[in-house]
């Protein structure tokens, strides 16, 4: 503590203390308080093969070191009928952007695309070693670009379907889902 924080309190009687300790802790607890229990979720495509065989691993090997209830990743399916963007743990990613690249949201907030995911995912099940060689200046543009081109093409190669035909048909989804709710309510 410093010393002149240390001379402000002890000009302050004890209840004064106490509730300065008390405010300061609840506005504290305000800023920091995390939108989920895990440290990183991650939104994915469940119907890709790729992206699903990666996000079992990260799961199995995230349980393993953490076991079920102390968890550093949450996955979540961009494809779930309950995935909504809107939702704060989802950081706003609209299934578009989701679709055309990896997306994860930290549990202060931040979004984040593309590689640095992967790297903060391996990082929190204790791989990050496995992925360190990313961050030095050639092979981090080397692998930015190697998953543009993957993530350009991945909806072709998993799905067999363009990005564009697959938002479309996810707006469709949509609408269909907007009038039965609508006929449910007349």
């Amino acid at each position: 503590m410093g010393f002149a924080r240390r001379s402000f309190l002890i000009t302050l009687s004890w209840s004064q203390q106490r509730r300065f300790f008390s405010q300061t802790a609840s506005l504290n607890d305000e800023i920091v308080r995390p939108l989920f229990p895990e440290e990183l979720n991650i939104i994915y495509d469940s119907k890709c093969g790729i992206c699903k065989l990666e996000m079992d691993f990260l799961k199995r090997r995230d349980e393993r070191l953490y076991g079920s209830t102390s968890r550093k990743l949450r996955l979540t399916d961009i494809e779930s009928e309950d995935y909504d963007p809107n939702d704060p743990p989802n950081g706003g990613v609209s299934y578009e952007k989701g679709m055309a690249a990896i997306h994860a949201v930290t549990a202060d907030g931040r979004v984040i695309e593309g590689v640095p995911v992967f790297r903060k995912a391996y990082d929190l099940v204790g791989l990050g070693w496995y992925l360190r060689f990313l961050e030095w200046p050639l092979m981090k543009t080397v692998a930015v670009w190697g998953y543009q081109v993957f993530a350009k093409y991945r909806t072709y190669v998993t799905r067999g379907s363009s990005l564009n035909d697959l938002v479309n048909a996810q707006k469709e989804r949509q609408k269909d889902a907007c009038k039965r709710c609508n006929n449910m309510k007349h």
